[in-house]
């Protein structure tokens, strides 16, 4: 069942993304206005086919026309996660087409990635789950756990950074943030583990590494699925961070960078995205896959808590009898 549904998914993800193209084609394939964020995870070399979970992955040779697409298209400047910071702060950006490129999670093959940003000069913002570095896979997620049970399992594919990498990573130019330090939800945590999450990743960062956390990646990171909120906003303000990205897709509006500076958009980068297919996404042109996400992200949610309802009347009628 869920190998359908990631089918499914893919497809729909596609036919988004096409419609993305044919704008982009239909406008001259001139780059809109505004600061589109592209959010990548993994960049491993042949992963087993047939997984039940989405790998979030681009290879480095995929990587590498990716940024040869990217650096083919005038008008568009790749930012630093301190320009970002820098504007969220003013009441509306410098005019133009800017793209901030992010890694999630802290893998260390992306290690290759950072490499080749900084053959091209180019700067990457990799978000570290601090408490997964150095240790062997990352427990929290299923992806991960399904390669390393497989006979053939290879830790390239899923080892997380140790702190020396991260010390590359930074001798690359390469910009370092939290993601919190166990990978934890935090819009649906007490205030107290809330707090917790945060300030240890952050903690780690700043402490070993001597990086200033300005940026925030939230793990999850949709709204619509409370993987963040206002209550998490509202804390990272106070913490001292600048601005937060979400997962929730879409490019975001120079004039809006400073009101939803802790619910930045980013776009998802999958192997797919090659050639137009890519050149578009930088562009911000990215169909209908905001309406789509965020319609299935309600109705998970709305499932959620049906199941949920439904499980607690169960053992209401169990613990209280049967109900007339």
């Amino acid at each position: 069942m869920r190998w359908v549904a990631l089918r499914i998914k893919r497809g729909v993800f596609r036919l988004s993304a096409l419609a993305g193209v044919v704008m982009f084609l239909l406008r001259g394939r001139k780059p809109k206005p505004g600061l589109a964020i592209l959010c990548y995870h993994r960049m491993a070399e042949n992963l087993p086919t047939g997984a039940p979970f989405d790998p979030f992955n681009v290879t480095p040779k995929q990587f590498s026309r990716q940024l040869d697409a990217l650096q083919s298209m005038p008008g568009i400047k790749v930012v630093s996660a301190g320009e970002v910071a820098k504007w969220t702060g003013m009441a509306k950006a410098p005019e133009g087409s800017y793209l901030l490129v992010t890694f999630d999670d802290g893998y260390q093959n992306t290690l290759a990635a950072a490499h080749q940003l900084h053959a091209r000069g180019m700067k990457g913002v990799f978000f570290l789950t601090t408490g997964y570095l150095g240790r062997p896979v990352f427990e929290c997620n299923l992806y991960d756990q399904w390669c390393r049970q497989l006979p053939s399992a290879d830790p390239r594919w899923y080892r997380p950074l140790t702190w020396e990498d991260c010390q590359t990573l930074l001798a690359l130019g390469m910009d370092l943030q939290p993601h919190g330090h166990w990978h934890r939800l935090v819009g649906r945590l007490e205030s107290g583990e809330m707090k917790e999450e945060i300030v240890a990743s952050m903690a780690a960062i700043e402490g070993v590494l001597g990086c200033k956390s300005i940026a925030y990646a939230y793990a999850g990171g949709s709204s619509y699925l409370n993987h963040f909120n206002p209550t998490v906003e509202g804390l990272l303000s106070q913490i001292g961070f600048q601005f937060a990205l979400s997962t929730d897709a879409g490019s975001n509006r120079l004039s809006e960078l400073k009101a939803n500076s802790y619910h930045l958009r980013r776009l998802p980068v999958h192997e797919q995205d090659e050639g137009l297919f890519f050149q578009a996404k930088v562009a911000g042109y990215c169909g209908p896959l905001p309406a789509i996400k965020a319609v299935a992200h309600r109705l998970r949610a709305r499932f959620a808590s049906l199941l949920s309802a439904t499980a607690t009347n169960a053992r209401g009628v169990t613990k209280g009898g049967k109900s007339s």
